[in-house]
């Protein structure tokens, strides 16, 4: 895990953010960031949700879109690493809460325990 205190972490997150080319890509305008997390003792592995709906990676060179097609509004994405992350939304239809999974290769849904 990450050592340090919590501003120290959140300052090498929004630096890695910046030395990025996030200003000059017109797909990842900064003021749309809905989330950020980094693999932890990877700054250079960084995922971050945009507008909502779109979930990219930093490999430490160049964004990618992950492609990840899912129809929620995504709120919240964290894990243990670059193939265990879990992004959070809301099912804009039901109003239910949705989680998945991305193990390195594809995102699933996870099951969530009835209320």
């Amino acid at each position: 895990m990450k050592t340090g205190n919590l501003p120290d972490i959140y300052c090498a997150l929004i630096s890695t953010l910046l030395s990025t080319n996030l200003f000059t890509n017109p797909n990842l305008l900064f003021y749309n960031l809905t989330a950020a997390w980094f693999v932890p003792d990877q700054l250079d592995e960084l995922f971050a949700i945009y507008n909502e709906s779109q979930i990219y990676h930093f490999n430490g060179f160049d964004w990618a879109d992950m492609n990840a097609g899912l129809p929620e509004r995504l709120i919240w994405l964290g894990g243990t690493a670059a193939n265990d992350l879990y992004v959070i939304g809301v099912n804009e239809t039901s109003g239910d809460g949705v989680m998945h999974h991305y193990d390195g290769s594809q995102w699933n849904t996870v099951t969530l325990p009835p209320d």
